[in-house]
């Protein structure tokens, strides 16, 4: 859509009427009436009521500092209540956001759609008439409103669209989380950043980022988790799956890089393509159904953040004070980068729709030397889960297998090469193990894997043990 003005264009306006409405309302005594157009629809403000009408929607353009908004914006400290007439389908970011005495607006059949930030930062804002009508709620559109303060959840028809707070027990009769619903769970009000060593270097100093962390409880009526629906919730860090799920869409849990481990009933038939992508902190999913359907980047598939940066610096290798940076953050804290990244995903492109950020993730072309794979797939043998695990070099842990042989360091139920290869890669230290690995591995009972165990192990599936 056409930019309709400039910002600097909108506050010209708006003073030349403002100055000649005065003038009008000195002159005859009428109370003061603002109004004019907008990129072809038709604004008035009338004792502190704002109407919007005409055929279309109401476009913003804003990046960074740069705000394209309505010439009205310029009276938000006067407007009330702002009342939306049928065929007003939607708004650009931000569009009447920071009005400090907004308390009521009235939305039409026609608006479906709540963009990012619309009615961020509204603190008054607590009447919303006509919300059954949007199908789509974007990041943030509600914070910051005394009616999200009272509502943590927007919960139309048993559909859970909006999420936003500390309390994330879902309440019950809830059969559906729609996409990003939990996405506002990613913000710089849940996160600290601590400096160890403030007395330091700027590029030697040590960051800690301290989370507030929830669990999320969902109702056993829960059905269907949607693509996205937990995306970004860098808070979380843990959820149980109720025996009522039986789909669990594409990236529906991108990012949640604070989530550990994870049972999926046996009522689950399908995860979507990169269900759990960059869940770094998830070491093990328990899979109860031995034929659930796993899609690419289910499970394990992360973002090695050292290579991408590797890269940079072999392009430039110069840069020695970005590389001691580098190491100081990323070797004592590498969660923070991929928190900073959720969140700024969320600050900037925000803007996106669900459906073109998925598109983004789908179509990225992501260098192999990018991407890391590791955790523990938990299921039964011969099970989909142990395919999985098999062709995407996933340690497998099988349920009906009551114990494992001595040397079976990878848990995948036999003693073979591969255990030998994965408990020198703990040597060297480039693999970790869990305590039940460590149990299996130990060959000698030092206490810890070493070369001499791994030797043993060699030896035994050669014969000559």
């Amino acid at each position: 859509m056409k930019k309709c003005s400039s910002r600097f264009a909108a506050l010209a306006v708006a003073a030349i009427s403002l100055s000649n409405l005065v003038a009008f309302a000195e002159d005859s005594g009428n109370p003061e009436v603002i109004s004019g157009t907008w990129c072809d629809l038709d604004y008035e403000i009338r004792d502190h009521v704002l109407t919007v009408s005409g055929e279309g929607e109401i476009f913003t353009d804003v990046w960074f500092a740069d705000y394209d908004l309505p010439e009205w914006d310029v009276y938000s400290e006067d407007i009330y209540e702002i009342v939306l007439e049928e065929g007003i389908t939607g708004t650009g970011d931000y569009t009447f956001s920071h009005y400090p005495n907004l308390e009521k607006i009235t939305i039409p059949s026609s608006f479906t759609v709540l963009a990012p930030y619309v009615f961020y930062d509204d603190p008054k804002l607590t009447e919303i008439n006509g919300l059954e009508h949007i199908q789509e709620f974007n990041f943030h559109c509600l914070s910051g409103t005394a009616y999200i303060q009272e509502h943590e959840f927007v919960i139309l028809d048993d559909v859970l669209y909006y999420a936003e707070g500390t309390n994330f027990t879902v309440p019950e009769g809830v059969t559906e989380i729609r996409p990003f619903a939990f996405g506002n769970c990613t913000d710089y009000d849940f996160i600290d950043i601590e400096i160890l060593n403030p007395e330091a270097e700027p590029e030697d100093q040590i960051w800690n980022p301290i989370l507030q962390e929830y669990e999320i409880i969902l109702p056993d009526s829960v059905q269907k988790i949607d693509a996205f629906a937990f995306a970004h919730c860098a808070t979380m860090t843990n959820i149980q799956i109720p025996d009522s799920v039986t789909e669990i869409g594409e990236y529906a849990f991108y990012n949640c890089v604070n989530l550990e481990n994870l049972t999926l009933p046996e009522s689950v038939e399908s995860l979507g393509e990169g269900v759990f992508f960059n869940c770094k902190s998830l070491e093990n999913i328990t899979v109860l159904n031995p034929e659930m359907q796993f899609q690419k980047y289910a499970f394990g598939t992360c973002i090695d953040w050292e290579a991408p940066y590797q890269i940079c610096l072999w392009y430039d290798p110069d840069r020695e004070w970005n590389q001691r940076l580098f190491k100081n953050l990323y070797a004592q804290n590498p969660l923070i980068f991929d928190y900073m990244s959720a969140a700024l995903s969320v600050e900037f492109l925000g803007a996106e729709t669900y459906d073109s950020i998925m598109q983004n993730i789908k179509t990225s072309n992501f260098h192999a030397d990018q991407l890391q794979r590791k955790g523990i797939l938990t299921g039964y043998v011969d099970s989909t889960a142990q395919d999985f695990a098999e062709e995407n070099n996933l340690v497998f842990h099988a349920l009906d297998q009551e114990s494992y042989q001595a040397g079976d360091a990878d848990l995948n139920g036999s003693v073979d090469i591969l255990d030998v290869v994965f408990m020198n890669r703990v040597v060297v230290g480039v693999e970790s193990c869990t305590p039940e690995q460590l149990q299996y591995a130990d060959m000698d009972g030092s206490g810890r894997i070493e070369l001499t165990d791994s030797m043993a192990v060699l030896r035994k599936i050669v014969g000559l043990d």
